[in-house]
């Protein structure tokens, strides 16, 4: 469904696709290739996306702003990596319940994404302090 959304819908800004636990990569990828205008996109709760989907829309959404990984078990840092390279205009993140998520993702998004102004992290036990300084002396 969302691959036949996403070839006749090139305007589309924003989409939030949480809860849709059966998005694919492929799913991703036509939405990557078709809707490079996305500013906003939801991905809570969508446990089948992988590091590849996810890199396949930050590669060529350049305008994203806001992005929501949240409760997903399988974001890892490298998830979280590949968007902060990809995307300096992120204001947004949303990583409530990524339980793989460290303080070298949480750095990564502060030293590429200087322009954020909303980052959740809860129930994060593997964010330190060093997490939290690198947010303030990056994104302040």
């Amino acid at each position: 469904a969302v691959i036949a959304l996403a070839t006749p819908c090139a305007k589309l800004t924003t989409i939030e696709l949480g809860d849709c636990y059966n998005l694919t990569d492929a799913a991703a990828i036509a939405l990557a290739s078709h809707c490079a205008k996305l500013t906003s996109i939801g991905l809570s709760c969508c446990g089948n996306l992988t590091v590849d989907g996810v890199l396949a829309l930050t590669s060529h959404c350049a305008k994203l702003t806001s992005i929501d990984l949240s409760s997903c078990t399988n974001r890892t840092d490298a998830t979280v990596i590949a968007v902060a390279t990809h995307c300096a205009n992120l204001t947004s993140i949303d990583l409530t319940y990524c339980r793989n998520i460290t303080d070298a993702g949480v750095i990564a998004l502060a030293t590429h994404c200087t322009k954020l102004t909303t980052i959740n992290l809860t129930y994060r036990d593997t964010i330190t302090d060093a997490a939290v300084v690198a947010l303030a002396t990056h994104c302040a």
